[in-house]
């Protein structure tokens, strides 16, 4: 008997190759295998950031307008060390693995859909045309005064305060001086301009419509159900009507598999055995790997297929 993974792989690249475009929707997952912090609980946050330990504050604490308007030198020490450490990792093999699919394969017919803020779709070399960043983005700032949004400085560091936990360098808007903080849509936040991603989410619509009669293969990454934002979007385009999509789940820990409760067999390495060879129109596989590893053995199995 066939190796179940080989078989999953394999059925995997068989179904992409039938479809004519992708939708790649990603969570923080996807970064984890980069070397970025994983946030997903108390826990994460606190390893990272001993200070939201010794002030019993969740995520949603720290990511929240009223500790920018609060603490903007905390505030500032916690995205500017953050915005640093992205600047610092790079995006993994798995994420050039992905793009050579796309570009190779499937003639650039892709868009990105991300939770993530890194903006590392980018720097692996995705257009940035066909990424929609639907919670913003840590590469650009924006002034609730004067309402306007604009690129972080070329090559900028945050000058931090390790031993305090605070910025000393805050950044100020151009215009006006007021203090600025990231275009990030965060926790409560009413101030937050979202005139860019709603630009991006336009390209997103203008890629579905145009591509809906092909076929859509749609490459979930590292998305979770405590902010079920991605896994929201991959089922939505999934689910519609009289149109040909395959959806592909890689979550080490996938959970629950739908949110929207799919009426679908989930092909896996414990059934890739029994399942027809004959590829249904719409079909939903789970890969419980680790991003990095999962997509490059999807760019080689369909290396091998065609």
């Amino acid at each position: 008997m066939a190796d179940p993974s080989s078989l999953l792989y394999q059925r995997v690249a068989k179904s992409i190759m039938r479809n004519k475009a992708m939708l790649v929707t990603a969570g923080a997952g996807i970064g984890i295998d980069s070397g970025l912090p994983d946030f997903r609980g108390k826990e994460g946050l606190w390893k990272a950031y001993p200070y939201f330990k010794n002030t019993n504050m969740s995520f949603t604490d720290a990511a929240n307008p009223r500790f920018f308007s609060m603490k903007p030198k905390e505030f500032w020490f916690f995205y500017g060390h953050r915005y640093n450490s992205y600047q610092d990792h790079l995006p993994h093999s798995g994420f050039h693995a992905l793009l050579k699919v796309c570009r190779e394969y499937l003639g650039d017919k892709y868009h990105v859909y991300t939770s993530n803020v890194d903006g590392h779709f980018q720097k692996a070399g995705f257009n940035k045309r066909q990424v929609t960043e639907c919670h913003g983005s840590i590469n650009h700032f924006q002034c609730d005064k004067c309402r306007t949004i604009y690129l972080v400085p070329h090559r900028k560091r945050f000058e931090l305060d390790i031993k305090n936990f605070v910025c000393n360098d805050i950044p100020k808007c151009k215009d006006c001086a007021s203090p600025v903080r990231p275009n990030i849509l965060m926790f409560g936040d009413r101030e937050w301009i979202s005139s860019r991603k709603a630009k991006q989410e336009g390209r997103l619509r203008d890629f579905l419509s145009t591509n809906n009669k092909d076929g859509i293969t749609i490459i979930e990454i590292g998305a979770g159900t405590a902010v079920p934002t991605i896994r929201m979007a991959s089922e939505s385009v999934f689910c519609e009507p009289h149109s040909q999509r395959t959806l592909i789940r890689i979550n080490p820990d996938p959970g629950n598999h739908s949110m929207y409760g799919i009426n679908y067999d989930v092909i896996n390495e414990s059934n890739i055995n029994k399942c027809e060879e004959e590829i249904t129109e719409n079909e939903l596989f789970e890969i419980k790997e680790s991003s990095k590893l999962a997509l490059k053995k999807i760019r080689e199995a369909v290396k091998d297929f065609s």
